[in-house]
């Protein structure tokens, strides 16, 4: 038995030598194909057909191997009970029999059995694989059938389609040319019959005008009469329609473009003789009182004399329309004016403090070194104390024509001695310090209705920030005359967000709202201070004492004064007796003692929010009666709570 089953194992791990010439076959045609495909010889159409007969070929080839494997075990099982019974005539190869089996020929029945079933289950399994293989040819032909049929079709479909499509075409296009080109020449023809026609009327038009100009009342309604003939054209209508709007549109592109670079301005007549274009009068009014300016002044001896300056410096006007780049300013219209009013004229450089004409050096540097002079002395101290001098009036130096007399045209020394009499010229001196000082932030509380009273958390840290604040001292002549600030942020702070709670209730018991401080009453039935924090006749007391009025504390709920971790759970007899202490994270940290026995609801680590109850009203430890011992701690030092809770 154990033989007989060791050669079964055999026979289904060994290859026999058909299948594996049918793996050699697969292989090289798989083979053959790829090097075909790579040479050229196949298109991608015929390797995929070709892929699908191969895997076609691979799925029977493997339906054979398994009737072969298992009518191998049926025909080694069917002969050694035959070798039981009577030796059999010599039997055909394995081989040959598979063959003849997969082939559909005669198959052998084996030597007669006693057990008949047996033989008829065979003949009835090997029927089913025939009928399974007879199966896979008709889909295998059905299939290569139908791929045959579809490609003929498209194939002929298309060389069809395309035969028929080609005199289409080639019709469509010349109906198309035939139809442009009549549409060219009955246009060309109408344009040459209506040109003639055109021609033709012209001349008789004429020849009537001019017959009628001997006649000339007559000649205008002669002429009339044409221009209307002339417009009843279908022609010249259509082109008078399309071309009237496009010659709008041009005048009006036209008129804005010349519009947008000229103005209205006044041209000025001075003595009989343009002098140029100003905006509006007031500009000419300046103009005249510059001329004033420069054609009168105060001499040295400080006597009013009058220079060169003409009896009427009034103007006239005329409208123009000129371009911007003709505009002239008050200066060019005075120089004009001068030059128009005086012949002892000559160029120099004229002298202005504050606006105000003092007289004009032919030098300009002889001028300004003048000015140099008198701010030298205080530069050099300036520089040394490193502060800023500078002269405060403003000097303005502007050349043009001046009268060319004494009262005008002066000496440098003249100028310097001027200005030192009449003390024109004062000294500012700024003193400027500046430091970076810090810039606290602001703070943003927002309320959630969803939380409770005691709830606060910072949503956002705040972060302060900087700024330099530069002052700015100023002196005229060493007098202190003006003191100003300049604020630079260098970093702007962030604000500080804290979130709070405004729900009154906490698990059915009435919390209140919570104090500016963010605590919150932490016995809300018990409001009356029995003890307050300080000294008393025991000593110092570090917190308050909280109960009622009428001795109804005991029993009444404790809750968590603001939002924490607690630290600590006591359960004693003596001292604090029952307490809790609640850290909030800030420094701050709060004490809850005296409590009722058995009523403390949390435990150490746990985190509470505020509001929570966490006890409840007793008189444990060192007690006289009901009541709740509340302390506020920051930093290690007890605080009185009543300006934390109040």
């Amino acid at each position: 038995m154990d033989d007989n089953n060791n050669r079964k194992l055999n026979n289904d791990n060994e290859v026999s030598p058909e299948q594996q010439d049918i793996y050699d076959e697969i292989i090289g045609g798989a083979d053959e194909m790829a090097q075909s495909f790579f040479d050229g010889e196949l298109t991608r159409e015929e390797l995929l057909r070709h892929e699908a007969e191969q895997k076609e070929k691979r799925e029977l080839e493997a339906i054979k191997a398994d009737i072969e494997k298992r009518y191998t075990q049926e025909v080694e099982e069917t002969m050694r009970n035959v070798e039981s019974i009577s030796s059999p005539a010599a039997p055909k190869s394995e081989t040959a029999k598979l063959d003849e089996m997969i082939n559909l020929d005669s198959f052998s029945n084996p030597a007669p059995s006693k057990k008949k079933k047996t033989r008829k289950a065979k003949r009835r399994k090997r029927a089913q694989y025939i009928e399974l293989e007879e199966k896979n040819s008709l889909y295998r032909f059905v299939y290569l059938l139908g791929d045959f049929v579809s490609y003929f079709f498209s194939l002929a479909f298309g060389n069809l389609f395309s035969i028929i499509a080609v005199p289409f075409v080639k019709l469509f296009n010349a109906v198309r040319d035939a139809i442009i080109s009549r549409r060219m020449s009955t246009a060309l023809n109408d344009g040459v019959i209506e040109a003639r026609e055109h021609r033709r009327q012209t001349r008789a038009s004429f020849r009537s005008v001019i017959r009628s100009l001997r006649h000339p009342l007559s000649t205008p309604a002669v002429i009339l009469y044409y221009l209307k003939k002339s417009f009843g054209r279908p022609v010249l209508r259509t082109f008078v329609n399309y071309s009237l709007p496009v010659i709008s549109v041009f005048l009006l592109l036209l008129v804005f473009s010349y519009w947008k670079n000229v103005t209205f301005a006044l041209k000025v007549i001075y003595n009989n003789e343009s002098i140029g274009y100003i905006s509006d009068e007031s500009v000419f009014i300046e103009a005249k009182d510059m001329v004033l300016d420069r054609l009168s002044s105060n001499s040295i001896t400080s006597e009013q004399t009058t220079g060169a300056a003409p009896g009427n410096l009034n103007a006239g006007y005329e409208l123009a329309v000129v371009s911007y780049d003709k505009l002239n300013d008050a200066r060019t219209i005075s120089d004009k004016m001068i030059e128009n009013s005086s012949d002892n004229l000559t160029h120099a450089c004229g002298i202005y403090i504050d606006g105000r004409f003092i007289c004009a050096l032919k030098n300009e540097a002889d001028a300004k070194t003048i000015f140099y002079n008198i701010l030298a002395p205080y530069e050099d101290i300036a520089e040394e104390n490193g502060y800023v001098v500078s002269i405060l009036q403003e000097i303005d130096y502007v050349q043009g024509l001046y009268p060319d007399e004494a009262d005008i045209m002066w000496e440098a020394g003249d100028l310097e001695k001027y200005i030192e009499e009449n003390r024109l010229i004062n000294i500012k001196k700024s003193v400027s310090s500046s430091e970076v000082v810090e810039v606290p932030y602001p703070t943003v509380t927002t309320r959630d209705i969803t939380k409770y009273s005691g709830y606060r958390v910072i949503r956002q840290e705040g972060i302060s920030g900087k700024k330099r604040v530069t002052t700015t001292q100023v002196y005229i002549d060493n007098e202190l005359n003006n003191t100003y600030t300049i604020d630079e942020v260098i970093v702007a702070p962030q604000e500080e967000i804290i979130v709070i709670g405004t729900k009154t209730t906490y698990g059915g018991v009435y919390i209140g709202q919570a104090s500016s401080m963010g605590f919150l009453w932490p016995a809300p039935h018990c409001h009356y201070i029995s003890s307050p924090y300080g000294w008393r006749s025991s000593g110092w007391h570090k917190g308050v004492d909280l109960c009622t009025s009428n001795g109804t504390a005991r029993g009444t709920p404790v809750i968590a004064s603001r939002s924490g971790v607690v630290e600590v759970v006591q359960r004693s007899s003596s001292g604090y007796g029952n307490m809790v202490l609640i850290n909030h994270g800030d420094g701050y940290k709060t004490r809850y003692a005296h409590l009722l026995e058995g009523s403390i609801t949390v435990r150490i680590g746990e985190t509470v929010e505020g509001g929570k109850t966490i006890g409840r009203v007793g008189s444990t430890g060192n007690s006289s009666g009901p009541h709740l011992h509340f302390e506020v701690i920051y930093n290690g030092e007890t605080q009185n709570p009543v300006n934390f809770i109040s």
